[in-house]
């Protein structure tokens, strides 16, 4: 609801939303907020506006890895059965007794997520000139979370299943931020020459608390309650950060045909180091709109720019990373995690970028980018020696280069009355490399941190596929390339499918120190060592990453589909891996094999799971990422509308994630690790894939 009448506008806002939750036992998502807006102007020359917005939500959380327990469990059990103890669903479906149900964890725990957030902002503008304004904002930012994970005595659980002592855990974390600006506007035009300059300061303050209460073993059963707990424990945090800057920004326009703009900045913050409190950054641009010239030779192109930018950034530390990090024991020692940095500054990154934007026969958009980014003192958290006594240090250490290329197609193929048909492709490439690290080199998560090395690049062991990968020692005449063309020891006078009639398997033998077992899959070796090397077995990066969408226009009816995936690029499968463990891929099941191709169960569960490479999988894929179809009515069509109070409605159906093609043998190949480099790691480590959504909805305007 809202009103408009004179001087004065305002608008109020509200809603609530309810999303089930992904599997039986889980309520899902409750959300509810509201928002209001006013705008006032006093005068012709002063104008004051406010925001207003406040949000409740709650949401029952897994609480453990409940995805990993669904697929590991075998197929053939009977979930929904009830427990002998009166549990809705059974604890253990399963005879073996591999995996437990996550269905009776769902009825019988408690995994909560409350969370409030209210923001408030206020703008006042001032302007006694038609070419000179002030403008001061101020803002507050308040999120409060509030977490309760609560397993009852006497449930089962994995590693009490005859009855857990019971646990309990209570937090309640809040983060306020506090930021108010205040800046001058100048714009003044002279003939053809238009300039605006904007000279701002801004002030920002944030603070995080938050404490955590936990502990096992209930003195008594049904009350969750910490005072009834025999090992309760408390651990608390809080940190304040501020931070400062001012900034000068000038835009020069002459006969909207030669565009320039400029930026310098000046930013300080507490999360650099005491030495380092203050940087500057910049930004130039400029762009020239070459068909607006009366020399341009094709008038079907009425827009053709070439435009070139080059400016800085910088990507701040963590809070704690400045500082000396200990561990406190359980004792009441200390324990020495990581050493501060008083020198720790920001990483800096320098992009420029080259692009060009044609408009044809007002039909076609295209817009062409190539941008080149450097970052140097990147921060990396990094190992140090033993006699330093702490086992790491944030440290601004290497220069990363990259390029990106980018480009889109708008197009109006199909313009007439009652009639449009519009479609948007987008594509992009991206590379990165460490050219200087000024530290010894180290692995990163599935990464390797070294000069000349490529951000994403996947490394673990490697399953050897090659005779000429065996080590030094081994005698090649005793060893065959098998069916999955792995190199594995058969023996003097044997081939790979002697292993059943000849009861080889299992046999094992030496080679200059190196033990091998018969039939199994063998690691890359270092030469000197005998231990398996860690090389590079695939690249994260995507070849190409597109996108196309769609909208079809037809009177009141609209459909739109909108399509997308990459083109190359790899992700480790850590989830197939986990399966290889637990006996639960299809690829160690042997029925229908013949029986020099049979396999026993260590094969997978050992031998080969130990190979990263085995998992390093093809990650393209292609999605329909969303369609949507939609009918309005309007009043003119439909008079009932009028008799009913009604301005217009629609009716909508919007689906998400809808399918998806890929030679990736998981669920979905777009997915993110979230390592220590997570922007260019690709694992699949058993979380929950992305989920098809289907939204209808009825829209009703007075």
């Amino acid at each position: 609801i809202g009103s408009n009448s004179g001087s004065t506008s305002w608008l109020a806002t509200g809603s609530f939303q309810r999303t089930g939750g992904i599997t039986l036992g889980l309520e899902g998502y409750n959300r509810a907020d509201f928002r209001i807006n006013l705008d006032h102007r006093p005068a012709s020359n002063l104008s004051f506006s406010s925001s207003i917005f406040h949000m409740r939500s709650m949401q029952d959380d897994l609480g453990f890895a409940a995805f990993d327990d669904f697929i590991l469990i075998p197929q053939d059990v009977k979930l929904l059965q009830p427990d002998p103890d009166g549990t809705k669903y059974i604890y253990q479906p399963d005879p073996a007794g591999l995996r437990a149900n996550p269905l009776y964890a769902f009825e019988t725990q408690t995994h909560d997520d409350k969370r409030q957030r209210t923001l408030g902002s206020m703008e006042l503008r001032y302007t006694p000139l038609a070419w000179l304004a002030f403008e001061g904002t101020g803002s507050y930012d308040r999120s409060d979370r509030n977490r309760v994970d609560y397993v009852p005595k006497g449930s089962k659980t994995d590693t009490y299943p005859n009855g857990d002592p019971g646990q309990l855990s209570r937090g309640a974390a809040s983060t306020s931020g506090l930021n108010a600006s205040a800046g001058v506007t100048v714009s003044r035009d002279f003939g053809q020459f238009r300039m605006r300059m904007l000279v701002r300061g801004v002030l920002e303050r944030q603070e995080n608390d938050s404490i955590v209460a936990s502990g096992k073993q209930f003195s008594v059963g049904g009350l969750p309650d910490l005072d009834a707990l025999l090992t309760p424990s408390i651990v608390s945090a809080e940190s304040t950060i501020h931070s400062s800057g001012y900034f000068v920004n000038t835009e020069l326009d002459y006969a909207d045909k030669y565009i320039f703009s400029g930026l310098i900045r000046r930013d300080g913050s507490s999360l650099f180091g005491a030495q380092e409190r203050w940087h500057t950054y910049y930004r130039a641009s400029g762009a020239y709109r070459m068909a607006m010239e009366p020399w341009w030779p094709i008038p079907a192109i009425y827009e053709f720019k070439v435009r070139y930018s080059r400016g800085t950034a910088g990507g701040r530390p963590n809070f704690a990373d400045r500082f000396e990090v200990f561990t406190v024991q359980a004792g009441g020692g200390l324990e020495l995690n990581a050493l501060g940095n008083e020198h720790l500054k920001p990483e800096k990154s320098t992009e420029q970028e080259f692009g060009v934007d044609i408009v044809a026969f007002s039909r076609f958009s295209l817009q062409l980018n190539y941008a080149r980014q450097t970052t140097t003192d990147q921060l990396v958290q990094v190992p140090l020696p033993k006699l330093f006594g702490y086992g790491s240090q944030w440290d601004n250490a290497g220069t990363v280069q990259g390029h990106t290329y980018e480009g889109s197609l708008e197009a109006r193929i199909v313009d007439r009355p009652g009639l449009s048909w519009s479609m948007n492709l987008v594509a992009d490439r991206s590379r990165n490399k460490i050219t200087q690290y000024d530290r010894p080199c180290h692995a990163q998560g599935t990464g390797y941190r070294c000069a000349g090395e490529q951000l994403g690049a996947i490394y673990g062991t490697k399953a050897i596929t090659s005779l000429d990968e065996l080590h030094p020692a081994s005698p090649k005449d005793q060893f065959q390339v098998n069916d999955d063309n792995f190199v594995v020891w058969v023996g003097p006078g044997n081939t790979y499918r002697d292993g059943v009639t000849k009861n080889l398997w299992f046999t094992r033998a030496s080679f200059g120190g190196v033990a091998y077992e018969w039939g199994q899959p063998l690691l890359l070796l270092d030469p000197k060592t005998g231990n398996p090397l860690r090389v590079k077995i695939g690249d994260a990066n995507p070849d190409l990453n597109w996108g196309v969408g769609n909208t079809v226009q037809w009177r009141g009816l609209s459909l739109y589909v909108l399509a997308g995936g990459q083109i190359g690029g790899q992700v480790q499968n850590n989830t197939k891996s986990r399966m290889y463990q637990w006996f639960r891929s299809a690829d160690s099941d042997q029925f229908g094999k013949e029986e020099g191709l049979k396999k026993p169960s260590t094969y997978y569960s050992g031998f080969l799971r130990a190979a990263d490479s085995r998992f390093s999988e093809p990650a393209g894929f292609v999605k329909i990422r969303e369609a949507s179809l939609r009918y309005s009515f309007n009043q003119l069509d439909f008079p009932l509308l009028t008799r009913l109070g009604l301005d217009r409605a629609a009716l909508s159906v919007v689906g998400r994630n809808l399918a998806i093609w890929t030679d990736f043998s998981g669920y979905d190949p777009e997915i993110n690790g979230g390592g220590p480099n997570e922007v260019f790691e690709r694992t699949d480590a058993s979380g929950f894939p992305p989920f098809r959504t289907i939204t209808a909805t009825v829209e009703l305007v007075f």
